[in-house]
Order: structure tokens, then sequence, then C-alpha cells
């Protein structure tokens, strides 16, 4: 029998299987594109998350299509924070949302007309007709930031919604105290030297890494520490508050205002008897500084609108029992004083605290975790993830849910019936 000659495989030298895996070159405009804008990108919507249309009363919006809405105004709140007046499809009717709910705003992108899709919460009076009023921080580089910041007064913005959060005041039902947290965590990064941009490309191609290593080694395991280095937080970052999350907080103190001096009780039904059973609304604000304190003049009505139910001619009629606090975490304060501070002449608002947020503030702040407690938490990703942990996806409807109680809140002893997390 002939001996049949043995011949080597031909095979590929790994280097290109890493070559097909297409790895864009690095640059510095490409790792700072991807680093400021990477997480603002929205998913794409499926159907099982797209909400019914609601029945009843006309409505302004759809949440299941866009509405073109013309831009009446534009004012500068802070520095970094624009108010967008946009004027809805009917001018003789208000907007009229379920609170607590929010509405997308879809823009696109100059490159190459990708769609950009964010959530904004109204922060205008409830009985404000044929228009709405939102509050926007404009970020350098975010993208519906560049968008909305090119917009002028009479262009067109499209607008869905809305999309209910949680229902106000049926969740303050059986509840006498409610706290409300607001703000967030922006994290900057610097890069000085060439060894930062190889830090960052590394973790920019790790992705491609890690799929070339599951498809050839399916056997190798990538060691912890590595996944840690590439894949966690950047040490190169400097975290600093934002005034992210008040928008919410605004839409539902306004609510409870409104059923507080409505003078028909019978129109809101249950509603107003929910009200009147809270004791007690505390607000804690965190920001940078003071310039960075948005709705500053919402703020204030609502305190006076608080204080004016307080007093003996509303409590004959009873209006309510409420009292509210509204008080401010900075990281810095300037020319202001450390004990309150002051908004264009008006009512002062109290300094809770210099710094950042922490345990022993929130431990000396809140009340003893109890069933009639609420804490209303709104803010950014590593917002809720440090006070409060953060919401979850369900694995099989893929719809945000709640889920456990984490961070500082955890460690008080809160439960999960206790706390939402918008």
């Amino acid at each position: 029998m002939p001996k049949i000659a043995s011949c080597k495989l031909k095979t590929k030298h790994w280097s290109q299987y890493f070559r097909s895996l297409h790895i864009p070159r690095v640059s510095k405009q490409n790792i700072q594109t991807y680093y400021f804008c990477y997480q603002q990108r929205a998913p794409q919507s499926t159907k099982k998350d797209e909400p019914k249309e609601r029945k009843g009363a006309a409505v302004q919006l759809s949440p299941t299509s866009y509405t073109a809405c013309r831009i009446e105004a534009i004012w500068q709140d802070t520095h970094n924070v624009k108010r967008y007046r946009v004027a809805l499809p009917r001018s003789d009717l208000p907007l009229d949302l379920p609170v607590s709910s929010a509405v997308k705003f879809r823009g696109f992108e100059k490159a190459n007309n990708a769609e950009i899709v964010r959530s904004y919460t109204p922060v205008n009076d409830p009985t404000l007709i044929g228009a709405a009023d939102f509050v926007v921080k404009l970020y350098p580089n975010g993208l519906m930031s560049n968008y909305l910041r090119d917009l002028q007064v009479n262009d067109t913005i499209d607008i869905t919604g809305p999309f209910l959060k949680i229902p106000i005041p049926r969740a303050f039902l059986g509840k006498s105290q409610i706290v409300m947290i607001c703000g967030g965590y922006l994290f900057f990064f610097f890069l000085t030297s060439k060894y930062v941009y190889i830090y960052v490309y590394v973790r920019y191609v790790y992705k491609y890494i890690r799929i070339y290593v599951y498809i050839h080694f399916p056997s190798f395991h990538i060691p912890l520490f590595l996944k840690k280095i590439f894949t966690g937080p950047l040490s190169l970052k400097k975290k600093k508050f934002i005034g992210t999350g008040l928008a919410p907080m605004v839409q539902t103190l306004k609510e409870i205002c409104r059923l507080l001096t409505s003078p028909n009780d019978e129109e809101r039904g249950d509603a107003c008897e929910i009200v009147r059973g809270i004791n007690e609304i505390a607000l804690i604000n965190c920001n940078k500084s003071e310039q960075d304190i948005i709705c500053m003049s919402d703020l204030q009505s609502i305190e006076s609108t608080f204080a004016s139910v307080l007093s003996l001619a509303d409590q004959q009629r009873n209006r309510g029992n409420i009292k509210f606090h509204c008080s401010h975490v900075l990281e810095t304060v300037g020319k202001c004083s450390p004990s309150n501070l002051t908004g264009q002449g008006q009512k002062s608002h109290k300094v809770l605290h210099v710094g950042l947020l922490n345990t022993s503030l929130l431990k000396n702040t809140l009340p003893p975790p109890n069933d009639r407690v609420l804490i209303l938490v709104c803010g950014s990703a590593n917002m809720l993830t440090h006070v409060c942990g953060n919401t979850e996806r369900d694995p099989q409807t893929r719809r945000k849910i709640q889920g456990e109680v984490g961070g500082i809140l955890k460690e008080l002893g809160y439960k999960p019936n206790m706390v939402y997390k918008f």
C-alpha cells in the first residue's frame, strides 16, 4: 500500500484574524467622541415598550408617533441650561400630562443624519394653556445638546409622549413623609500624555479582543483583574456634581400645589385626600455650585404656595398642613453664605451640606425607615448607583424595573416599598 505523503495544513496567522476585525485607527477626535458621547446614544425602542394611546379628554401629544411642535421662546436659565417654551398643537388646551411623566425629543446628527432621542420632563405650571416649558442642560459634546443649541425661535422639534414614570398622587397613598433627592455625577477625564491615549485606545478595542479570544480560545478565561481594568471606571476621571434630575421633582411639586389650592375638590376625587395625608415634603437638590442651580424661580414659587397653604385661612378651608423644606448640597460655595443662598433677591434656600452626598449626611437628614416614608431619587445612572442602586431590566419584556435597593439607602435600612428610582 503506497504511503500517503504528509502535508501541513495551511492556517492563517493569528494577526490575520485580528486584522479582519477592522478595528478603527486611533485618533484624538475619535477617542473624545467615544468617551463623551457613547453613553448618550439612546437604544432603539422595541414593540413591547411602545405605550398605548391615551383615551378620554383631548390629548395634545401621542406616545406612538412624533408631533412637530414650534418653539415659542428660549430663555437662559443658568450658564449652561436653557428653558424652551414649545407651542402645542392646540392653543386652547393645556398639556395635561399624567404626573409624573416625561416626553421624548427627537433630533438628528449633522454628520450622518442619525436619529437622536432624549427624554425630558415639562416644568411649566399645569394651568399653562397651549404651551409647555422644558429645561435642558447643554453639554459641550452632547449629541442632543448640539442639535438643540442650533435651534432658534419658530423652529420645530419632534415630540412624542407622554411616558408615565410613577402615578402621582396615587403613589403617596399611606405616606406621610416624602423626600426628594435629585442631582448627579459628571465624569471628566483629561488626556495629558501619550500613555493616556494608549490606555484609552486599549479600552476602546477591548471588546474586539474579547470576541477574538472567545471564538478562537473558548477554554481561555480572561482574568478578572483585566476585566476591571479595561471595563471598570476610569481612574483618570474626576467626580463632580451636576444639576440633573430636578425637573420630575418640580413637576410633582407643582401637581401637589395644584391639588392643595384647587377650588373644586369634586373633580379631583380622592387625589386631594391623598395629598392632605402628607405631613412633610423635603427636597434635597445637589449641584456643583450656586450658579448651577436650575429652576430657582420655580422652587421659590412652590415654596410660596406651600407657605400660603399653611396660613390660617387655608387651614380653615381644609387645604392640608404640609411642611415643605428645600435645601441644597453644593460641592463648592462661592459668594453665597455657607448657611443659605438667595436667588434673585427672593426667599433664601438652605445649604444643607458643602461637599459630596455621603452616608452620614443622609443618615442625619432622612426620616428613619418605615412604611409611611417614600424617597424619590432622580439623576444620572452614577447618582442612582451611589444613593439607591440603579434600575434594572426585566429579562423577558426588557422593560425598566425598580430592582433592589442599593447604595447608601440600603446601608440605612430602606426597603423597596420606601424608595422609587426615576
